[in-house]
């Protein structure tokens, strides 16, 4: 697959003002696709934006998602996107738009471990589960992170998603961090005075994975995991990032 962007627009107009201006101020120059899907002349598009680091905004998202809809007999075509932090956020508003899920994977990039699959799993099947309330690319380091609300928890309910590339291994991994509240968990991202407090859901898929292990070892009898009782609605080299 070319990295090119190409959102096939020759001889095209903007259906509406908000396509219009999208399509005014995204120079495809910028952007690096990694993933596309085309269900007849719909285009689902996962890209990187490599003019991010020089927003006015420091950590500006990098990840950029488009949704193109044209209609050749109109001569006309509508746009959609949103920009992310965190790749899992950016599938996630593809899935949601009709994208198939194995088709908003960047080529190349595959998790590092199964915990990250678990996580970006569960978001990007989370529908309106979390709450996004702020979100960062970590200049010069392969870092980012968004912080959310998890609508779904009933402990520990402000989640730091935090995703690290290993550009070397063309791998990434994601954690879950829990906390009380958005102080406890700004305290950590700046002071970082522990490792990330894991999600308790982590912690109850981890041990059923290890029981699993066991089990497949023939080391021992497994013993029942209990899974966490479905959660009440709550009340609302240093590197540049690069994929």
């Amino acid at each position: 697959m070319s990295t090119d962007l190409d959102f096939g627009l020759d001889g095209l107009s903007p259906v509406d003002e908000h396509s219009a201006d999208l399509q005014r101020n995204t120079w495809e120059g910028d952007y690096r696709l990694l993933a596309q899907h085309d269900v007849g002349e719909r285009s689902f598009l996962l890209t990187f934006d490599t003019a991010a680091t020089w927003d006015y905004l420091p950590g500006a998202p990098s990840l950029a998602a488009f949704d193109i809809v044209r209609d050749r007999q109109q001569g006309t075509f509508s746009m959609q996107a949103s920009k992310h932090a965190v790749l899992a956020f950016s599938q996630k508003w593809l899935i949601e738009r009709g994208c198939p899920p194995s088709a908003t994977v960047p080529a190349g990039f595959l998790p590092a471990d199964d915990l990250t699959v678990l996580i970006t799993e569960r978001i990007s099947r989370s529908g309106d589960r979390y709450g996004v309330f702020d979100h960062q690319v970590m200049d010069g380091t392969p870092e980012a992170w968004t912080m959310a609300v998890d609508r779904a928890a009933t402990e520990l309910p402000v989640r730091l998603f935090l995703e690290e590339i290993q550009p070397d291994h063309h791998t990434y991994t994601v954690r879950e961090g829990a906390f009380p509240d958005l102080d406890a968990a700004e305290e950590w991202l700046e002071n970082r005075p522990t490792p990330l407090p894991p999600a308790p859901e982590d912690l109850g898929a981890e041990a059923r994975r290890a029981h699993a292990a066991l089990a497949r070892s023939g080391t021992v009898t497994p013993t029942p995991v209990v899974a966490p009782a479905p959660a009440a609605p709550a009340a609302q080299p240093v590197v540049q990032r690069s994929m």
